[in-house]
């Protein structure tokens, strides 16, 4: 499961992860997260984990292209 939430005066994110991340939970937090890179720009991002119990394969790849188009 993960949650996720915007705090805009300080440019940042906070996403919590919890049991196990669907490719749906991913995909719908990554479109939150892009749309708030493209207001900020450069952005802080807090990731809480708790009790974690992996992700989807097709998650994980999500997360390796998304992470490669915002790695600077």
């Amino acid at each position: 499961m993960l949650s996720y939430s915007e705090h805009d005066n300080a440019q940042a994110v906070e996403i919590c992860l919890s049991g196990r991340v669907s490719t749906e939970e991913f995909d719908r937090v990554a479109k939150k997260l892009e749309a708030f890179i493209a207001r900020h720009g450069r952005v802080r991002i807090l990731e809480k984990i708790k009790d974690f119990e992996g992700m989807d394969a097709a998650a994980l790849w999500h997360d390796v292209q998304f992470s490669f188009r915002h790695l600077k």
